[in-house]
């Protein structure tokens, strides 16, 4: 089954990742989109790929005071390699997909290829109305936790419930 993970900011979409991979013990591939801080201060976000790539660590934009200015070309060109090599029995984790990626064209073929092909990915959808995340919201294949509408425990308690049922493999 594959899992995405929605709901406003800060209300623990990737905690509950990070709490389903170390409670249910899973083996990991993909990525996490982290924040980036320079004394004290997030000055923009960076992108992790879980599996060995080349230049890991990349960050992909810069914090301007209402908004995040892009880097071009780190998803087109990490994103995809990490998509790449993440392919096989692991857990895809995809942590988050969001707007600042909107014009990687290979890296949005990458991801829908990905989730396409793949059974197993727990991932974070940015709520927002992004053609490209309402394709993956409103796909049949998908359980959809909106953590606006469920409790942290709720959805934690029902994902490890699908684990453990073999529903999530």
């Amino acid at each position: 089954m594959k899992i995405f993970i929605t709901g406003t900011k800060g209300s623990g979409k990737s905690t509950l990742v990070q709490t389903i991979i170390k409670e249910c013990r899973l083996e990991t591939a993909g990525f996490f989109t982290l924040p980036l801080y320079e004394s004290g201060k997030r000055i923009g976000f960076y992108f992790h790929s879980i599996v060995p790539v080349e230049h890991n660590d990349q960050r992909f934009s810069i914090q301007q005071t209402a908004s995040n200015e892009v880097i071009p070309g780190i998803f087109d060109q990490l994103g995809v390699e990490c998509l790449k090599n993440s392919q096989g029995n692991r857990y895809i984790v995809m942590d988050e997909i969001g707007y600042l990626e909107h014009d990687e064209q290979h890296y949005l073929h990458a991801l829908e290829q990905t989730i396409q092909e793949n059974k197993n990915i727990i991932g974070v959808l940015r709520k927002c109305d992004i053609q490209y995340i309402c394709k993956i919201r409103q796909r049949s294949d998908i359980l959809l936790i909106d953590l606006d509408r469920m409790s942290f425990m709720h959805a934690c308690q029902l994902i490890k419930e699908k684990i453990k049922e073999g529903k999530f493999k």
